[in-house]
């Protein structure tokens, strides 16, 4: 042999060593280590494996060389014999358990089926029986009924009552009268109505039957009087002057609307009065403080309107006018009753 073949034999060993050095590296590197791994055994077998069966086999496998939250190639590639066999089944194995869950979920719907058409097929007769038990016992009831009230037949039966029911809330005689007029002579129309008393300063609201709903001490106009200034709807407040800030008296048809974005009870809206939640206004005029108090004296300070407490608003005022208008009576307090409304003898004489 030549000196330079005799040279270059040992340069291509080494590269051979270097070449299955590095083989041997990887396999160790990318193989799993036991005995019974098909990769140890014959690598070169599972090359030709599709990525899908890799990833089946990464996510299902049991064993615990090989088990991984986030499977890499690294782990895909050590994959042993007997996880790719449970991969291969659990594929096989999956069209089975769904039919077996659905074959469960048709027979639960048969047997519900079945309930309901036997429930449905027995309904008439239940029903049938159900009657015939009630016509029973209201035959038993009626005869059991009339033996008890025999002796009581004769007696006459009670007159409904025709008067305003205050519910024994303490009120004057004009404002009874005037209740028990409005009960009688349906006046009201079938309507919620509220009676408010001047001298008394006292707000009364009653149902469309007469039955009250509630009362309340209430500010009423400073000065005293029965009649409205004409056009002092029109006028701003402070040109209107004390002795004409009045509430007038009389029947008014009532409905809630809105005034400087607060919801009210507009009485007379030519004249600008209302029922209205207590309002402030000027601070000298201690409204809340008065209204507190029980003296009828402290509640004349308003311009005419009606103020009453918050939550007699809320929940009296509110509950019976919202929805449907309504009828407001003010009694005078310098006038009698007789020239303000048409009441009737019988009612007029009536104290109670």
């Amino acid at each position: 042999q030549s000196p330079r073949r005799r040279r270059s034999t040992p340069r291509r060993r080494s590269r051979h060593r270097r070449q299955s050095r590095r083989r041997r590296q990887s396999i160790r590197r990318y193989h799993c280590s036991r005995s019974n791994c098909l990769l140890s055994r014959a690598p070169h077998r599972l090359s030709g494996l599709p990525g899908s069966l890799w990833s089946r086999v990464a996510s299902e496998c049991h064993h615990r060389h090989c088990r991984s939250s986030s499977p890499t190639p690294l782990c895909r590639r050590r994959m042993c014999r007997r996880c790719i066999h449970a991969s291969r089944t659990a594929t096989r194995k999956r069209p089975v358990v769904r039919k077996k869950a659905r074959t469960k979920m048709m027979n639960a719907a048969r047997r519900i089926r079945l309930i309901l058409a036997v429930a449905v097929m027995a309904w008439p007769a239940l029903a049938a029986a159900d009657d015939t038990s009630r016509s029973t016992a209201a035959n038993l009831t009626g005869s059991d009924a009339s033996a008890h009230l025999a002796p009581s037949a004769s007696l006459p039966a009670a007159a409904p009552s025709e008067k305003a029911n205050f519910l024994g809330e303490p009120a004057s005689n004009d404002a009874k009268q005037v209740a028990d007029w409005v009960v009688i002579s349906g006046d009201n129309k079938g309507l919620p109505f509220a009676i408010i008393d001047k001298i008394q300063a006292k707000v009364f609201v009653f149902d469309r039957g007469g039955k009250l709903r509630g009362a309340t001490l209430a500010l009423l106009g400073k000065a005293h009087g029965d009649d409205t200034v004409p056009g002092i709807g029109s006028r701003k407040l402070s040109t209107i002057r004390p002795e004409e800030r009045t509430t007038p008296a009389g029947r008014f048809v009532a409905d809630l609307g809105h005034d400087f974005g607060q919801d009210i009870l507009w009485i007379d809206y030519s004249a600008a009065i209302s029922l209205h939640r207590v309002i402030n206004g000027n601070p000298g005029d201690h409204r809340r403080q008065r209204l507190a108090t029980a003296s009828t004296l402290d509640k004349r300070i308003s311009y005419g309107c009606i103020n009453v407490p918050v939550k007699f608003y809320d929940e009296i005022v509110l509950g019976a006018f919202t929805g449907t208008s309504g009828i407001v009576y003010i009694l005078p307090e310098t006038k009698s009753i007789r020239d303000v409304f048409p009441l009737s003898g019988n009612t007029v004489g009536q104290n109670r």
